[in-house]
């Protein structure tokens, strides 16, 4: 049939293999993100198969309103907590990359958070923020701050802070175990 030589067999088949994840990708990825910039100028309901055209005014109204641009604001509480957070999962990296009597015990306590479904962890910090009888309040009478208890996810200035925390504890550990794995690489390529 085809008598093809080595290289062009081989670059047949890495063609074959690319070409379903390139149009996958440029399907569901690039041109959704380029029909959304286009959109963006525009005054599309979402609903209609009309739009007109408006450029840059939906831009100059998201800078200029200062309800809208707010919301910005509430992502910075996300972005310091993730920065937090890989710190903490690199020190435990480094630590439990050495030589530590039970070191896999505590990197599995550690990613154990990453694996539990996300519905039993929003329930289980339900319980810890609960501003009747929740756990932090219970614990902050225990140690005599009673007068810092309140409702940890109605206090508008919290709520933020206390949600970043839960994703702080939540996905540290997968941080640590990205961390450890690039770090456990040997000399001859084994971990």
């Amino acid at each position: 049939m085809f008598n093809f030589n080595y290289k062009t067999q081989r670059l047949i088949i890495l063609f074959s293999f690319l070409t379903i994840p390139l149009i996958l990708l440029a399907t569901f990825t690039f041109y959704p993100a380029l029909r959304l910039i286009q959109l963006s100028f525009t005054d599309w309901d979402g609903f209609s198969l009309d739009y007109k055209w408006v450029g840059l005014a939906n831009y100059k109204e998201i800078f200029s309103n200062e309800e809208i641009f707010g919301v910005f604001s509430h992502n910075l509480y996300y972005f310091v907590g993730g920065i937090i957070q890989n710190i903490i999962a690199l020190y435990f990296a480094i630590i439990l990359n050495s030589k530590v009597k039970g070191r896999n015990l505590f990197r599995v306590f550690l990613f154990l958070p990453y694996i539990l479904n996300s519905v039993a962890t929003a329930f289980m910090f339900q319980f810890i923020f609960n501003s009747d009888h929740g756990t932090l309040n219970t614990l902050l009478d225990l140690v005599g701050l009673g007068a810092y208890k309140q409702s940890w996810l109605g206090n508008t200035s919290l709520v933020n802070i206390s949600l970043a925390s839960i994703s702080l504890w939540k996905f540290m550990g997968f941080n640590m175990v990205i961390y450890l794995g690039g770090s456990s690489i040997d000399s001859r390529g084994f971990v």
